[in-house]
């Protein structure tokens, strides 16, 4: 391992890094559009399968392609082997402290969606295995790999840790314009509220990720529960009322406020060498 931290993005290489970067994110957004511009909405079954569920199914099958096509970008540009790839994108042993706080961090998220429950706010939705897969697990894989363990550490390579965060951020935030095109198409406002919640968790997310030795599960756990959990117990319609920062975005952006503490917090207290053992090699490396 020590190999490969030594392997740094020099300055030169800059332009490549970001090629690569934008050339991955255009294809992570066109991948997870594919399914909805291919086939009809007026489809109900397609060889044998209902629409849902094959669309689920081809989605789990480019985005596992999308992994693939980000590790083989990465082994091109740092001159690795394909399990260093793997490594180096933070595929390694599970930290157990960052573990916890992935956990922890879901509280916030699972106490909001008990309580809109128990009220009345939201009901509970029965989800299927090839949407857990397709709108919990891949797209939480895919992200953290992409966001984290491909730009995240590139850029962490030649700029301090907030510049490479927020610009990871940006990444990752502006992914999700392609919600507008099929969700928040009348509903631009929710989009900009959307975007700006992903862009301030990529924060704590790169925190997590560097201080638990650029280890990739942490923040996933979080990641996909986060996205299980408001999808399992969504908002009823009177509660999720259209305008701009109306009761729900409040309650979300509280949600998304305190997980940044709590997470932050968390790190800072479980994790407190690391970073500064991490910031010793990239300044030498």
């Amino acid at each position: 391992m020590a190999g490969i931290e030594e392997k740094s993005i020099s300055a030169q290489d800059s332009r490549r890094v970001m090629g690569w970067a934008v050339l991955l994110q255009l294809g992570s957004m066109f991948v997870f559009l594919l399914p909805d511009l291919v086939i009809s909405p007026e489809r109900s079954s397609l060889f044998g399968l209902d629409i849902k569920t094959y669309k689920n199914l081809l989605t789990i099958f480019e985005a596992m392609g999308m992994e693939v096509l980000i590790v083989f970008a990465l082994k091109r540009l740092k001159d690795l082997t394909w399990v260093e790839s793997l490594q180096y994108l933070g595929f390694k042993k599970p930290n157990q402290r960052q573990i916890i706080i992935g956990i922890l961090s879901c509280l916030p998220v699972v106490f909001c969606c008990i309580y809109n429950y128990q009220t009345g706010a939201a009901s509970f939705t029965v989800i299927s295995w090839t949407e857990i897969v397709s709108l919990f697990i891949l797209p939480g894989l895919h992200e953290e790999t992409f966001y984290r363990g491909f730009l995240f550490r590139l850029f962490r390579e030649n700029r301090p840790f907030f510049p490479a965060a927020i610009l990871a951020g940006i990444f990752w935030s502006s992914s999700h314009l392609v919600n507008y095109a099929f969700v928040f198409r009348l509903y631009p406002h929710r989009l900009a509220f959307q975007l700006t919640c992903v862009l301030l968790l990529s924060i704590p997310a790169a925190y997590l990720f560097e201080r638990g030795g650029n280890v990739i599960w942490g923040w996933m756990i979080f990641h996909i529960g986060y996205d299980y959990f408001f999808e399992t117990f969504p908002v009823n319609p009177p509660f999720a009322e259209d305008g701009f920062f109306t009761g729900w975005q409040i309650q979300i952006f509280a949600v998304i406020i305190l997980t940044c503490l709590v997470t932050w917090g968390l790190t800072a207290w479980l994790l407190p060498a690391t970073l500064k053992k991490l910031e010793v090699k990239n300044q030498t490396s």
